[in-house]
């Protein structure tokens, strides 16, 4: 917890991969930087910090979700909750991510874990970004309780359990217990 309090010196993060089969993370990595150059935010990184991949750990990106107080994320265009969601909430800043769907245990809350916005709505972006960084008590207040949420039911091991236990409970669904004489 003590790594979680050190400054921050990037404001926001945005290392979003867009290209033409994901459409809405490249629209949202451009919105950011269009941000950023409106509002004169000199220290924002809207690209892709190295050419890291799923099946390697990245120091260099680790560090640089670590020393940032916004990430910015999109969901794929194929699925939601991929890892770059769960790596951001690990981080221990303010999560911006667009809203997910599929129910499961433990859901992210606005304004509580993270911050859901609209990634067809540039403008509601842009509000929430100048709102959360003009109130930097509360978007501090809702990372560290999105981190802590993270780390409490949305670790790997967390969610091979559910899935365990789901299986295990509808396994036995279908039985019928004996009945007494």
């Amino acid at each position: 917890p003590s790594n979680y309090r050190h400054t921050r010196p990037t404001e926001i993060l945005c290392t979003l991969r867009g290209s033409k089969t994901m459409v809405t993370r490249l629209r949202v990595q451009e919105w950011v930087l269009e941000y950023a150059i409106m509002r004169g935010v000199p220290n924002v990184v809207t690209k892709a910090v190295d050419s890291g991949n799923r099946t390697s750990l990245s120091l260099k990106y680790v560090r640089q979700m670590a020393s940032s107080q916004i990430i910015v994320t999109v969901n794929p265009s194929e699925w939601e909750g991929d890892y770059r969601l769960w790596e951001a909430m690990g981080s221990g800043a303010l999560v911006f991510v667009d809203p997910l769907f599929v129910p499961h245990p433990f859901p992210l809350i606005d304004k509580e874990h993270v911050i859901y916005f609209n990634n067809h709505n540039r403008s509601e972006l842009f509000e929430k970004l100048d709102y959360y960084r003009s109130h930097p008590d509360e978007a501090r207040r809702i990372a560290l309780n999105g981190y802590f949420h993270a780390m409490k039911y949305h670790r790997t091991v967390n969610l091979i359990d559910y899935a365990l236990r789901t299986a295990h409970t509808v396994s036995y669904t279908h039985l019928t217990l004996p009945t007494t004489p």
